[in-house]
């Protein structure tokens, strides 16, 4: 269960920072990089809710 939530938040961090290699390297604007972090952190607060809760 903890376990869960530990490989969420390392494949969320390792995907930021894939996510922010490809942006940069495409030149794409740091607002909407942030805007997807943000999207990204909410999906994963979701996501351990629904764990936290189907337990």
């Amino acid at each position: 269960m903890v376990l869960n939530i530990i490989v969420t938040c390392v494949v969320g961090m390792f995907g930021t920072a894939l996510l922010l290699a490809v942006m940069s390297f495409l030149g794409i604007s740091i607002e909407l990089f942030f805007f997807l972090i943000h999207g990204m952190i909410f999906a994963m607060c979701v996501l351990i809710y629904i764990n936290l809760k189907g337990k």
